[in-house]
């Protein structure tokens, strides 16, 4: 029992075991998808699911622009957090409309770079976009220490990607 308590009053390790855990579930749940991926999928519906997901991490920091951990810095600098959240989102929505607009005007060149529809590349854009937001709460929790709230959001957030990821697999099996 002395370990269990001396575990509650110490937050450096419960905030570890928090995030370990909301790691080690971020990182397993693709993982265990890839027999469902491999049975389901053809190499060529499997390749382009690959780019889509590979396009998605290239493009959350170009939209995002690391405005979670200006927000996460500023928390404790000021108490007027709120205007710089609200100029964060206004940021993430010009980045958006202006990588947006790039796509647009070499959305032929990006089609056969990325050998996907253009469609799914704004698709894409708009992930990246809305997990930019996403990150910005996830830095506010963090900042509170609402860890708890974190956490679900994390894998909550998680278990979403998992599932759009096999409608889009599901999609792609279908198209091709």
């Amino acid at each position: 029992m002395n370990i269990l308590n001396s575990f509650n009053k110490n937050s450096i390790a419960r905030d570890s075991l928090v995030y370990t855990v909301s790691d080690i579930l971020i990182k397993i749940l693709p993982f265990l998808l890839i027999p469902f991926y491999t049975n389901n999928l053809k190499a060529e519906s499997y390749g382009k699911l690959a780019m889509f997901i590979a396009t998605i991490s290239i493009l959350i920091p170009l939209t995002g622009i690391s405005t979670n951990l200006f927000i996460f810095r500023k928390f404790f600098d000021t108490k007027n957090i709120e205007e710089y959240i609200s100029s964060s989102i206004i940021i993430l929505l010009i980045h958006f409309l202006i990588i947006s607009s790039v796509f647009a005007i070499f959305q032929q060149a990006f089609c056969n770079l990325l050998g996907l529809d253009i469609s799914i590349i704004y698709l894409a854009i708009l992930i990246a976009f809305f997990e930019s937001i996403i990150l910005i709460k996830l830095s506010i929790f963090q900042s509170k220490r609402f860890y708890t709230f974190f956490f679900h959001f994390t894998n909550l957030k998680n278990i979403l990607n998992v599932c759009l990821d096999s409608i889009f697999s599901i999609i792609l099996k279908i198209r091709l």
